[in-house]
């Protein structure tokens, strides 16, 4: 089977894959099966943005592409006849959506069933940027992050290192953070570190930890950091 995740997913070979098993590529192996957008490099859309989405399953006589929020709501499906197909693709709403693709085949009795252990799937983020390298990183060695430390600051996308074990009131506040990337999942994090941090969007660290907590509690989305 091949591997899940945006960094297969999205490779550009994967175009010139498709294309051969539609009859104009130069020969090379395929994969088992592709699910990608060949325009797109990064997994990031805009809202409304439209997009070609190609989907391809050897041995599948019949494809589905399903859509879910982060939440697992399915929001939509795509279904192709045959092991192959393309169709625009668009979200309406920011968000992180997972595309997965599952192959089915006829039965005894000429009842499509799905094909076991085979399917696909792949992420995708509308409206949000992907995460960018800090404009701020704190000290390596810094354990704590007091009152107003760095209040005010300029730097669009900050880093909280891994040893800091807590943020404090109005460190950051009244400041154009956009990002906060916080490397430690068990950092304390005061309900005014970003104060009027009025551009603050997006905080990335560990799923389940205490960044997460204070993001949703202050009605900021929180993404999972990358991992290699």
């Amino acid at each position: 089977m091949v591997p899940s995740g945006e960094e297969y997913i999205f490779h550009s070979n994967i175009k010139d894959y498709f294309e051969f098993a539609i009859g104009e590529g130069s020969g090379e192996a395929l994969p088992d099966e592709a699910l990608f957008f060949p325009n797109v490099t990064d997994g990031s859309l805009e809202v409304g943005q439209e997009e070609i989405l190609r989907a391809y399953m050897t041995g599948a006589e019949h494809i589905a592409v399903r859509t879910e929020t982060e939440d697992g709501e399915a929001v939509a499906t795509i279904g192709f006849d045959g092991f192959a197909g393309e169709e625009t693709w668009r979200a309406d709403a920011p968000g992180i959506y997972t595309l997965t693709l599952t192959g089915y085949t006829y039965d005894d009795y000429g009842a499509l069933i799905a094909i076991p252990d085979r399917s696909v799937s792949c992420t995708v983020r509308v409206g949000i940027s992907p995460m960018e390298e800090p404009t701020f990183v704190t000290p390596a060695d810094l354990t704590a992050i007091g009152e107003q430390a760095f209040s005010g600051i300029s730097a669009r996308i900050v880093m909280i290192t891994e040893k800091v074990e807590s943020v404090g009131s109005l460190a950051f506040a009244f400041s154009e953070v956009e990002q906060v990337i916080i490397l430690n999942a068990e950092t304390e994090i005061d309900d005014e570190a970003f104060k009027e941090c009025n551009n603050l969007n997006a905080v990335f660290g560990i799923p389940g930890g205490k960044a997460q907590t204070w993001a949703e509690k202050n009605h900021i989305r929180f993404y999972p950091i990358p991992q290699d």
